[in-house]
Order: structure tokens, then sequence, then C-alpha cells
């Protein structure tokens, strides 16, 4: 059986334990507060000296497992912490609709599912980071174990990174035209000379979304973050942006006040695959790259992959008749 605990406090007869939570499999939480444990079959009958020589030895094992620690944006850390505590784990989702899911967001479900698949024991630890940029450069630096969501694969320096089986083949990441909603209907764009009539923001940091756009002759401006670039849209200074497809009615996305929605009808595809991205940094990140694999390979092989992407809204059969205009 396996446990893994996390912030605990000395196991010794004499010493406050403060174990805040061991889990087990199937997530049975057991507490212990100060020395005390309210009994639970495994551990029934044993004195405290007999409880703390067991713990201490099942805690050891899953100390051989050090935590994977990926960073992500706050929101999305606030949407999949509540996703995963509702479920009581990522192994206990098996639907991935839910609204205002994304990509990113299902990608670190996903990550999550594939480790543990995998047979990784460590504890799957998500932290608040600034933005993708930023979370790709604390992995590199060893930071954290891995940012939260794929990367492009042609980016990824194989020197700081292990690269993992792709999670999207080329021609999978699909975009739309997006602009704020309640002018969506004033819009008609049909052909890349239209596009072409309006200036676009994004980040030169997001090498594919930039690329496509300069090779289309695009008007861009450029800006480091995503809630600056809907600012910038919210006080007129650009049109639109590029942004994945979602799971709601008009693809709305809001951010900073300003909900965004897709122009009906156009779409774009930005080209490569994309895959995780494990640390070279960190001492396990070669067991937790080999565990993402197989834990990859299990989710392709049962379906669960193709329909989480398709479940997430990411994947949409509603953009596939949309004209592409790359």
């Amino acid at each position: 059986m396996h446990i893994a605990a996390s912030r605990y406090e000395g196991l010794i007869e004499g010493v406050p334990i403060n174990m805040h939570r061991i889990s087990l499999k199937g997530d049975i939480a057991m507490n212990i507060q100060s020395g005390q444990f309210k009994p639970w079959s495994p551990f029934r009958g044993l004195s405290k000296l007999g409880f703390a020589v067991t713990a201490a030895l099942l805690l050891g094992n899953a100390a051989a497992a050090p935590p994977v620690t990926t960073g992500m944006v706050k929101s999305n850390f606030d949407y999949v912490t509540t996703w995963f505590s509702e479920a009581r784990g990522c192994e206990n989702i098996q639907s991935y609709v839910r609204a205002g899911n994304k990509r990113s967001i299902v990608e670190a479900v996903l990550t999550c599912q594939a480790l543990k698949l995998g047979g990784y024991k460590g504890e799957y630890k998500m932290l608040v980071t600034p933005n993708y940029t930023r979370a790709m450069l604390q992995a590199a630096n060893g930071e954290t174990t891995m940012p939260s969501e794929t990367l492009w694969t042609d980016e990824l320096d194989e020197k700081k990174f292990y690269t993992t089986k792709p999670l999207l083949a080329d021609g999978d990441f699909v975009v739309g035209v997006f602009v704020p909603a309640d002018k969506v209907k004033s819009y008609s764009i049909k052909s890349v000379a239209d596009l072409k009539k309006l200036k676009g923001v994004t980040s030169s940091l997001w090498v594919k979304d930039w690329a496509t756009l300069k090779d289309m002759g695009v008007e861009l401006l450029d800006t480091p973050t995503d809630d600056s670039m809907f600012k910038m849209i919210a006080a007129d200074r650009a049109q639109f942006t590029l942004w994945s497809f979602n799971s709601n009615p008009n693809f709305e996305v809001t951010l900073d006040g300003l909900t965004m929605a897709a122009v009906p009808g156009v779409k774009i595809y930005l080209h490569g695959e994309r895959s995780l991205a494990v640390s070279r940094a960190v001492p396990h990140g070669k067991a937790v790259f080999e565990a993402l694999n197989k834990g990859i390979d299990i989710l392709r092989a049962n379906g669960t992959l193709a329909r989480a992407l398709r479940e997430s809204g990411f994947i949409n059969k509603r953009a596939e008749s949309w004209t592409a205009l790359n």
C-alpha cells in the first residue's frame, strides 16, 4: 500500500506530531494532532511507539519520491485546485466537461493523471507563476520540476529539458481571432486581407503566435502577458488577439473585466508538436520524465487524451468547418 505524506513534524514519542494529512490510495485521509491518532483499521491496536515506528517507515518510503512542482498562472491555479478538491484527486476525474475549462487547465489535469498512471509516487504540487515564459524559465533553472502545460517541442533546449512524447500533434493547435464580445457582430473576417485591416496584439515571447501573424503580414503590438493584451484591446489600441477555443457557448473568455469572443467562421493553425518539459536540473527529473511517458501512452491508448482535449473545447467540432486563414 502506498502512503504519501506532506507537512509533518516529529514522529518519535514525546515530540508533537503535526501531520495534517496522510493520503492513501482512494484519498482516504486520517488526521493526527499532537500525538493523537484516530484509529483506522490498518493501524488499529498499535501502541503510540508502534504507530510511530510504522509511520516513520512508511513516510521514509514516500520521501524517496520528491514532489513534482509545477508552475501555472494564478487563475489556472485557483481553477485546478478547486477541481482537484471537488474530485478528491486528479485520478478521480473522468469527465473533462466543465464550465471555463481550456487547454492549459486540462493539460495540468492530464499531467497529474499521467504521473499517477506512470507509477510516480511523489506529490503533484502546483505553484503560482506570473506567466508561461516564467514557468518555463523556472523549470529550466531547477526552481520547479516542470511547467504545468505543454510547450512547443521545437523550442525546448534538450540540454535543459527532458521532452516527453507529444500531447498535441502538428495540426491539433487551432486558434480563433478573438475580439470584444460586444463588438463581434461588427467584424466580418473572411480572408487574410480582412484580418490585415485590423491591428493585432500578442507577445513576441509566444513565438508561434507572433511568427504566424507576422508571416500573414498583420500589424502587431507586443506585450508580455495575456492580461495586458486584453487591456490594450479594451483601450482600442488593438482590435484582436489569437486565443484557443474552449467549451463556452461562443468561446467567450473574460479577463480583467473584458469578455472576448471568437469571430465566427475563421481559424488559424499554429503549427508544431507540443510536449511536456521536465527539468534536467532537478535530481528526480528523469524519473518524472519516464513516468510521464508511460502515463501518456496509457492516456492515448485508452482514448482519454483525445477525449479530454475535445471535452475541454480545445479541439472543437463547432470550428471544424471554419475557414483556415493559413
